[in-house]
């Protein structure tokens, strides 16, 4: 990765307004992985970096041991009621649910409206309300709830198409 490259443009198909404003150019931080979609940035402007949604298995459980780590620290805020760092984890938190729904499905995530997250195969029930509900009201506890919730169906979602996926093999 070129060490110059330090700014980019949010591209249109992460352009959401929760993570990023509209139009904006952000920094890339030498830790590539502590952003929310850095993968899709880089893949969307098409600058050479790893696709994590091409080898889901290598991927998905540094996610998940984010979230658990991620999980812990706003179990902690929530009895603290600390409001403004709540916020700031649950944009962590939510970034990582997304990251993990559009990986298990072997794609880039997409924020904008071309995709409707009802068309990837694996998804938890009601995935559009649920989401629109935690990223409306992420300071909420019930929002916390709600995001450990879908992303422990996301993982059974993703466990169930792992074996359906080496049965085929294996039937070959």
């Amino acid at each position: 990765m070129d060490d110059s490259m330090k700014r980019v443009q949010v591209p249109k198909e992460l352009n959401h307004s929760f993570f990023f404003e509209q139009n904006k150019e952000i920094d890339i931080k030498s830790e590539i992985e502590e952003m929310n979609f850095i993968y899709e940035i880089y893949f969307y402007n098409g600058i050479p970096a790893p696709k994590p949604w091409i080898h889901p298995n290598e991927a998905l459980p540094k996610l998940l041991e984010k979230w658990t780590s991620k999980k812990e620290e706003l179990t902690l805020l929530h009895q603290k009621m600390d409001q403004k760092t709540i916020e700031e984890d649950m944009k962590k938190g939510i970034g990582l649910f997304i990251q993990f729904l559009f990986w298990s499905n072997d794609c880039p995530v997409r924020l904008d409206q071309s995709i409707h997250l009802e068309q990837l195969p694996y998804h938890p029930v009601n995935i559009r309300e649920r989401l629109e509900f935690i990223i409306l009201k992420p300071k909420l506890y019930h929002s916390f709830v709600q995001l450990s919730e879908l992303i422990e169906e996301q993982r059974k979602h993703y466990v169930k198409k792992s074996i359906i996926k080496k049965s085929s093999q294996s039937k070959n």
